[in-house]
């Protein structure tokens, strides 16, 4: 298990995300159930002395083990914490969403995945088709090989997995720029049945096309992807990403630039070579089926990025949602929203409640003047919780306590995984199979100084290193070994001597050796 916190920076006045723990979940147990997450979870919080009422929420992948209504992590932490929230990781329910249209509704999708994995395997599995793909890609590109283009060259295929939230858009744009250095490639093996099978199931205008329609459409989900996997995302600027990225697949629709780039390539660019027929019945087939995927898309990412009420109620501190003043809607906007926080953050306290309500009436005031102030660099409710509530929290926290601490509370709520992800990464460069008994103290230590640990060579690196050997060195006084002195000329006589004696023996006669030296030491 690896866990990181993100918490409110009281000195650096910022949202930070740090590493945690690593720990090895079998160390006490025999299976990791929902129970020995839970006992880990807890051992190490306290270890660390956090409590558990002060943890906001919680980002999982989302599996059964960890958000099981009955059993699970979440569960049981819910049930010391009740204010807790659940959050499945955004760029997981983003790739669920995709699998999902993939499977369902639409095979070919699927379909195609599986050939540009096999085409990868094919060629990272034999130098010799990489070496004849590396001479295709020269000769259609009119290049002159050398040692560094030819590694720039060889990286151009790449893996799709599943688990990898970009690899199936980075190897469709592979496969796309170096289609007809791969399909003249495996033409060459014709003895060789995946290759030439292969060939045969990527050079017809279905696969083609698919391919084409694929090149567009990714692009616009990794994109999104990338957001998510950004090292801060807020509340609000999820709904937004998600409605940006759905006017974005739909806007390919409409327009034919799709076909009419795939038509201009077989029939006179750079796939003319190939001599398929360009068929206006496929091309149907293809417009239907483009229409099928956006729309699918479209509704599996809606119905995985359904907010809770609780969730909507966040975007209350966004100052551009405000009414005007001189609106009857101005004195009642944000008093449900502000009950919702508090009843769930504060439950059961009518004082708090109260209390809350009086500072959200003079706070919408504030929230207006500061709209002004918002630079474009940074979002409006960012800039609110950051800047205003948060950064001057200690003259802020006079006049609005309550609002101050849910503004925290909204802040330091982690949205993506992408974190833990990034530490399983840094496990296998740190644990490989030369270095697999590593501990799990070890471990720790080594994850606090890469993921935690200023940047290297950097001043702060360098103050650390000299503040660490101080302390090593001061901490227990170092045993130091003997100098090494020559044998004494009296004991160099009696090891001689019996040496001679067991010479005597024609036992030891072939494994007894002497030599000397000029200074009369013995060397056995």
């Amino acid at each position: 298990m690896i866990c990181f916190v993100q918490y409110w920076n009281t000195q650096e006045k910022k949202v930070n995300t740090d590493f945690l723990f690593i720990a090895n979940v079998l160390e006490e147990a025999v299976s990791p159930s929902a129970e020995t997450l839970y006992n880990v979870i807890k051992s190490q919080l306290h270890k660390y002395n956090l409590s558990l009422n002060k943890l906001p929420g919680i980002s999982t992948d989302g599996a059964a083990v960890m958000v099981g209504k009955r059993e699970g992590v979440v569960t049981k932490l819910k049930n010391d914490n009740p204010s807790l929230l659940a959050i499945h990781c955004i760029c997981h329910r983003l790739a669920l969403a995709c699998v999902d249209t993939n499977h369902k509704d639409l095979d070919c999708i699927k379909e195609v995945e599986s050939y540009v994995t096999s085409i990868w395997k094919v060629f990272h599995q034999s130098a010799v088709k990489l070496a004849a793909l590396l001479k295709a890609q020269a000769e259609i590109k009119g290049m002159i090989i050398s040692e560094n283009n030819k590694t720039m060259i060889t990286k151009t295929l790449k893996r799709a997995c599943q688990t990898r939230w970009l690899s199936f858009d980075n190897a469709i744009q592979s496969l796309y720029a170096e289609l007809l250095a791969v399909i003249q490639t495996l033409n060459n093996y014709p003895n060789d049945p995946t290759a030439y099978g292969l060939m045969k199931k990527i050079s017809n205008l279905r696969f083609i096309g698919l391919l084409y329609i694929l090149k567009y459409v990714l692009p616009i989900l990794a994109n999104l992807s990338k957001i998510f996997q950004m090292g801060y995302v807020y509340f609000s600027l999820i709904q937004p990403s998600i409605e940006s990225c759905k006017f974005n697949l739909r806007a390919l629709l409409p327009g034919t630039a799709n076909f009419d780039s795939l038509e201009h390539d077989l029939t006179q660019g750079r796939l003319s070579i190939l001599q398929i027929v360009f068929t206006p019945g496929v091309i149907t087939d293809l417009k239907s089926f483009i229409a099928k995927y956006v729309e699918a898309l479209c509704t599996n990412i809606g119905s995985r990025f359904e907010q809770s009420d609780l969730h909507k109620c966040f975007s209350v501190f966004d100052p551009n949602l405000i009414p005007d003043r001189a609106d009857p809607k101005f004195h009642e906007y944000g008093v449900s929203e502000i009950k919702t926080l508090v009843d769930h953050f504060y439950p059961g306290n009518d004082r708090v409640l109260e209390e809350a309500m009086a500072e959200w009436q003079n706070l919408k005031f504030n929230l207006i003047a500061w709209k002004g102030d918002i630079p474009s660099t940074v979002t409006a409710i960012e800039y609110i919780l950051n800047h205003k509530l948060l950064k001057q929290r200690d003259s802020i926290a006079q006049l609005y306590p309550h609002l101050t601490h849910l503004a925290e509370i909204i802040a330091i709520l982690p949205v993506s995984n992408a974190w833990p992800e990034r530490g399983f990464s840094k496990m296998k460069l740190i644990k490989t199979c030369l270095r697999n008994r590593l501990k799990n103290d070890v471990m720790q230590s080594i994850f606090q100084i890469n993921l935690n640990g200023p940047q290297l060579f950097s001043v702060d690196a360098g103050i650390l290193v000299n503040k660490s050997v101080k302390t090593w060195l001061a901490a227990k006084h170092k045993r130091k070994l003997p100098q090494a002195s020559h044998i004494s000329s009296t004991n160099n006589q009696e090891l001689k001597s019996c040496i001679n004696e067991l010479n005597l023996n024609s036992e030891f006669n072939d494994i007894v050796a002497m030599e000397y030296d000029d200074d009369d030491d013995l060397c056995i």
